[in-house]
């Protein structure tokens, strides 16, 4: 089998989520690729609220971090996905990684299948292409 093309890998999607933003990027993993941008909704309220001077979302102890509406829409961009490379912060029921693999399982067992591996990281504080770099990383050492 010969080497994987470091910018380009069909069919794998990179997806970096946070609880303010999720980066994905299908197939395309040169450095000046953008992602697709999803946004979760913000609500105004009692238990949430958003800070229009620093672009915060602030959130009461029983409002989820990751809804259901949110992580759907992640799903819904990964339809095409043959394999999935998920970055988060971390691990765990309360992180990004924990919340995705919780909701894929339960609803969306034709993309848990998917998921080939995770990257461990800080994602707020990494550019797009330092990001996708990771992923080239990644493929390289994990896809032959």
């Amino acid at each position: 089998m010969s080497p994987i093309d470091p910018y380009f890998s069909k069919g794998l999607s990179v997806v970096a989520i946070t609880q303010d933003e999720c980066r994905v990027w299908s197939d395309e993993l040169a450095p000046d690729t953008a992602p697709l941008r999803i946004h979760p909704r913000v609500h105004t309220g009692k238990k949430q609220f958003h800070t229009a001077n620093k672009g915060e979302s602030h959130r009461g102890h029983e409002v989820e971090k990751f809804s259901k509406e949110y992580l759907e829409s992640i799903c819904m961009s990964l339809a095409g996905a043959k394999e999935i490379l998920l970055i988060t912060h971390g691990t765990g029921k309360s992180s990004a990684f924990g919340a995705f693999t919780e909701h894929v399982n339960s609803h969306r067992m034709d993309l848990s299948t998917r998921i080939i591996g995770h990257i461990e990281v800080d994602v707020t504080n990494l550019t797009d292409s330092q990001l996708l770099a990771l992923s080239r990383d990644w493929s390289q050492a994990h896809i032959s």
